[in-house]
């Protein structure tokens, strides 16, 4: 049996009634899905609460929704931060979709002197892609999406925060190795680097941040690869 279509709610859910979709997701519902009075839908708000109902009204500008108590998404422990230099083109798309599938908490794009894309690009449509990747995996948190950060200023945000940083790079240890960093801690974050890898300075001053290098495979990996290698590793750490 198919599940029914799952759309976006931009406002909170926060308890049973009805809601009205925004504009976009109700012409999707209306004019892809032909959705109509009766149907059964659901939603989610990105906040971690989803829930079912059916529709109420639909017509081509709005389609209200009238919806059962919601349930919650289990808040993640530790939250999953990846922070990563942009790939080129639509690798990026494919990276934050993938990244959004495998639990990411948090995605920060890396600014670094290697970078070869400087992150141009709007992030609204970068949050939408997390959003379509969200329906399909029926995930009701979506990732906070970072503007793009240059390498010193991310360190500097985030390197005092005492929890754990994490490097990828074929030279370091083996996941299973690290995972008593995690013990305790409330957020983690992985690092990832452009394709011609950091810097002598960059590395160094990952270094005196408490980045442990990991090491995610015996080969050179693409970036959007390693960036969901690491986040595959970041799961098994917590195992």
């Amino acid at each position: 049996m198919s599940r029914p279509p799952r759309f976006f709610l931009a406002s909170p859910l926060g308890s049973r009634g009805e809601y009205v979709l925004d504009d976009n997701e109700s012409r999707h519902a209306v004019q892809v899905l032909r959705l109509r009075e009766g149907d059964a839908a659901s939603v989610f708000d990105g906040r971690g609460a989803h829930a079912a109902g059916v529709v109420v009204k639909a017509d081509g500008k709005r389609v209200r929704l009238r919806l059962e108590a919601p349930e919650r998404e289990p808040a993640p422990t530790p939250r999953l931060g990846l922070a990563v230099a942009i790939p080129k083109g639509g690798r990026w798309q494919n990276l934050v979709e993938k990244a959004t599938e495998l639990g990411a908490d948090r995605l920060i794009p890396i600014l670094a002197e290697r970078s070869v894309s400087r992150g141009e690009g709007d992030p609204a449509r970068w949050r939408r892609w997390s959003i379509e990747a969200a329906k399909q995996c029926l995930r009701s948190r979506l990732p906070e999406i970072s503007r793009p950060l240059p390498l010193a200023e991310l360190l500097e945000r985030e390197g005092g925060r005492g929890y754990p940083l994490f490097l990828a790079d074929s030279g370091g240890e083996a996941p299973m190795r690290l995972r008593k960093r995690l013990i305790g801690a409330a957020d983690l974050l992985f690092l990832v680097g452009p394709e011609g890898g950091f810097t002598s300075a960059e590395a160094e001053s990952l270094r005196q941040a408490g980045a442990a290098a990991v090491r995610l495979s015996p080969f050179v990996l693409r970036i959007e690869t390693a960036a969901l290698a690491a986040l595959a590793a970041a799961w098994s750490l917590q195992g």
